[in-house]
């Protein structure tokens, strides 16, 4: 089903390279990697490399998170038309993993109006824990606000972290982590992120015209043989929706944060989709700076792709955005800018 588009008005970001949206997005562009040692040691005794925040203060768990997701919040708020009364759509890992971070989904629409002093829209606010695709369905959600609730402008934040003492034992003991002896593995992160939605108007540069959710059944923990039909299911609805072509395709904008398995996924899906082309169709994947930062790597992604276009150096105007997460929810976007590029 074709869907009208939403306008992405503005970003925020908090991440290891970068305070802000310009901070994150010009290390990303710069290629920086904010990659440092922890405090915790893996089988070796050797110290375990992350993509860590330091903040001012020494917050942990939930309080960390929430400042982080705050501050995101706050760069988006900041010199907005509307505040009060906005609704918030909190992207945040599922509760059901545990950890420190397992009452973050309760606490995540009180916690931020207190630390940002706004009153959020109660009856339109929601939570959504979905870990890395928890965006497809904040944008589902943020959609119906826009065009059937009445609300003009639609916040979402997403806040996640990975540095966790129980959460790195468990990625090594599944030979998860990026290490010496283990090139098939990713650096852990944290982040936070938020974008700022609203209907497209004349000041409009870069706009999500379609959404898409698929399942995977050949998960990166299943036996099946790997033909990556949920990510093309994806992908393909998503380009039906938006109406354009696959070789209409200028850039891709992914979760990809170094597991061989997801880029074979990432791979397969556009081998199935794209046919043999002359053109070049860039791939882009913020995780290699800032970590893999789980449910805040879709509003970066967004982020990522708003300062490409409003800086004019995004490769062409259409770009998909694909998101796979371990469970296998897979979840394709279509973003299409209105800005003029230079050259």
């Amino acid at each position: 089903m074709h869907r009208a588009p939403l306008a992405i008005e503005g970003s925020g970001m908090v991440t290891s390279v970068g305070m802000s949206a310009a901070a994150t997005c010009a290390a990303i562009r710069a290629g920086v990697q904010g990659v440092t040692e922890t405090q915790f040691t893996d089988g070796n005794g050797e110290l375990i490399r992350a993509a860590q925040v330091q903040l001012a203060r020494p917050w942990r768990g939930v309080p960390k998170l929430l400042a982080m997701m705050a501050s995101a919040a706050h760069e988006c708020l900041v010199g907005a038309p509307m505040t009060r009364g906005v609704p918030i759509v909190c992207c945040v890992a599922d509760p059901d993993q545990g950890g420190p971070f397992a009452d973050l989904a309760e606490q995540a629409v009180s916690g931020l109006s207190e630390r940002l002093g706004i009153r959020f829209d109660e009856n339109h606010s929601a939570v959504i824990a979905g870990g890395r695709t928890g965006l497809g369905l904040a944008l589902v959600h943020a959609h119906h606000m826009l065009y059937d609730g009445g609300v003009d402008r639609v916040l979402i934040v997403a806040g996640d972290s990975l540095v966790t003492r129980d959460t790195l034992s468990s990625l090594e003991d599944a030979d998860r982590l990026l290490a010496g002896d283990n090139l098939n593995g990713f650096i852990p992160g944290e982040a936070a992120a938020a974008v700022m939605l609203s209907r497209p108007g004349a000041g409009t540069v870069l706009v999500c015209s379609a959404i898409a959710q698929a399942s995977e059944s050949a998960t990166i923990v299943s036996d099946e043989p790997l033909r990556a039909d949920g990510l093309v299911a994806a992908i393909r609805s998503a380009l039906t929706d938006a109406t354009i072509e696959p070789g209409a395709i200028d850039l891709r904008l992914t979760d990809l944060s170094g597991e061989h398995y997801y880029f074979r996924e990432a791979a397969l899906a556009l081998s199935r989709i794209v046919k043999a082309t002359n053109k070049e169709l860039p791939l882009w994947h913020p995780a290699d700076c800032v970590g893999q930062v789980g449910a805040a790597i879709g509003p970066i992604v967004l982020g990522v792709a708003l300062a490409a276009v409003r800086k004019r150096y995004a490769p062409g105007p259409n770009v998909l955005v694909h998101l796979s997460e371990d469970a296998g929810s897979r979840v394709a976007l279509v973003l299409q800018s209105t800005a003029p590029r230079h050259g």
